[in-house]
C-alpha cells in the first residue's frame, strides 16, 4: 500500500490505524443496519458506538456531537424508550451549548457542520415520518459535504448511503400515497 493510500484511509500511525479500522467497521455495520430493518436498532447502536469512538479519537466536535445524538437515539430505540425524541433533543441542545461555550462554532466550516448536526437531530425528532426523512436528507447531505471538506473518509462514506436511504424513504412514501 502506498503512502498516499495510507493517508487517504487514515492509517498514518498505529493509533490512527486502530481507530480508523473501528470507524470502517462501524461504517459497514451501520450501512448493514440501513438494509436490515429487522436488526436495524442493534446494528445502528453497534456501528454508531464504533464511529463515536473514532469521532472522539479525531477530536472533531461536529462528529462527536452528531455521533452522540445518534448514539443516544439508537440506545433509546433498542431500549424501546417512549418519547425518546425529547431526550435526543435535550442532548442536542446540551451539545450545542457546550460547542458554543468552547468556541467550536466560530467559523463557516463549523456552521456547516452545525447545520448538518441540526438536520440529523431534527431527523431523529421527526422520525419515522416524512419530515424526519427530509431532515435526514438535509443533515446527511450537509454532513457528507462537511466530511469531504475536512476529509474524514469514514464519515463521508457513512453519510452518502445514509442520505440516499432517507431520500429513498421519501420517494417510497410519495409513491405509496400516489397508489392509494
Amino acid at each position: 500500500m502506498s503512502h498516499d493510500w495510507q493517508t487517504l484511509l487514515g492509517f498514518t500511525s498505529f493509533w490512527s490505524a486502530a481507530f480508523n479500522t473501528l470507524a470502517y467497521i462501524g461504517l459497514l455495520v451501520s450501512t448493514w443496519g440501513i438494509l436490515d430493518k429487522k436488526r436495524q436498532p442493534y446494528l445502528f447502536l453497534t456501528g454508531v458506538m464504533l464511529l463515536w469512538a473514532f469521532a472522539v479519537f479525531v477530536g472533531n466536535p461536529i462528529f462527536m456531537g452528531a455521533q452522540s445524538i445518534v448514539l443516544a437515539a439508537s440506545l433509546m430505540r433498542v431500549l424501546n424508550t417512549p418519547d425518546s425524541w425529547k431526550l435526543t433533543a435535550a442532548i442536542a441542545v446540551l451539545i450545542l451549548v457546550n460547542m458554543a461555550r468552547r468556541g467550536d462554532l466560530s467559523s463557516e466550516m463549523a456552521i456547516l457542520g452545525l447545520t448538518a448536526l441540526l438536520g440529523l437531530t431534527f431527523g431523529v425528532v421527526f422520525s419515522p415520518g416524512i419530515y424526519g426523512n427530509i431532515s435526514f436528507v438535509a443533515g446527511g447531505g450537509f454532513m457528507a459535504y462537511y466530511s469531504y471538506l475536512v476529509w474524514s473518509l469514514p464519515f463521508l462514506l457513512l453519510n452518502i448511503p445514509f442520505t440516499l436511504a432517507a431520500l429513498w424513504e421519501i420517494v417510497a412514501r410519495i409513491e405509496n400515497k400516489k397508489s392509494v
